[in-house]
């Protein structure tokens, strides 16, 4: 079971707050200086939009070799920790390109607002740190990292603390994750990205059309309508973009 943000999990328009159906897939860190690997998907099991905060479960996509256990992270039930505490924060923000990112600092202030505790650091936070945990020095869940404040002087972390979600994660836990179409989308996405790891063709089936891949590039399935091809070198490297559509057409 994952604990996340609510916002990152999501998908709603603007002027259209009703939920809609999502699928997830799951990539883990296996190696520290590594991109993480995509061999799972989630379902959703609950949601605050309140707190803020998701449950998903996680499950291995049928045709792809994975692990069958894995360690994990106590959540706090209270909260213990003082001013000045040094904390750790964990998470994939988009300045820290495509593997895990580390840092570090103390928690700088609390605060309740919103009928929430929060806890405030000075260990560096941005964009992609949402839902990441925030571990105290005994290696347990204070936290999740869930937003960042800035001026042009500095920047302050926000961590939903975790005595005010415990309960809730408790309670939520035990329920049916919810099950729909998608999720047969994202296991097929995800094992024609774990194809292209060794593949040197690229083959879509609607539209139809197949790319070689020439020596030194790699391909990048990012999602069912778009590929990346990239090649790495002295002066920065290049890529291409491709992104396709479905739509009517007239012969």
């Amino acid at each position: 079971i994952i604990l996340t943000n609510n916002h990152v999990v999501s998908v709603m328009d603007t002027f259209d707050t009703t939920p809609r159906d999502a699928a997830y897939e799951i990539c883990l860190t296996g190696e520290l200086i590594e991109e993480p690997s995509c061999t799972y998907t989630a379902t959703l099991i609950a949601t605050n939009t309140d707190s803020d905060i998701a449950l998903l479960k996680m499950q291995p996509i049928a045709g792809i070799s994975v692990q069958n256990s894995f360690p994990y992270l106590a959540l706090h039930e209270t909260d213990v920790t003082k001013i000045s505490d040094d904390i750790t924060v964990v998470g994939y923000p988009a300045i820290g390109g495509d593997t895990i990112t580390i840092t570090k600092g103390i928690i700088s202030g609390k605060s309740e607002k919103y009928g929430q505790k929060w806890l405030k650091t000075d260990a560096v936070v941005s964009f992609g740190n949402s839902g990441g945990a925030a571990i105290d020095t005994g290696g347990k869940v204070i936290g999740l990292i869930t937003s960042s404040h800035s001026d042009f002087l500095g920047s302050l972390g926000y961590i939903t603390n975790a005595s005010s979600i415990y309960g809730w994660v408790i309670e939520e836990s035990v329920k049916t994750p919810q099950q729909h179409a998608l999720l047969q989308r994202v296991e097929d996405l995800a094992r024609k990205q774990k194809l292209l790891e060794t593949a040197n063709v690229f083959q879509n089936s609607y539209p139809a059309f197949s790319i070689t891949k020439e020596d030194g590039w790699d391909f990048t399935y990012t999602a069912e309508d778009q590929i990346t091809i990239s090649q790495k070198g002295q002066d920065g490297g290049s890529f291409v973009f491709l992104s396709y559509l479905r739509g009517p057409y007239f012969v």
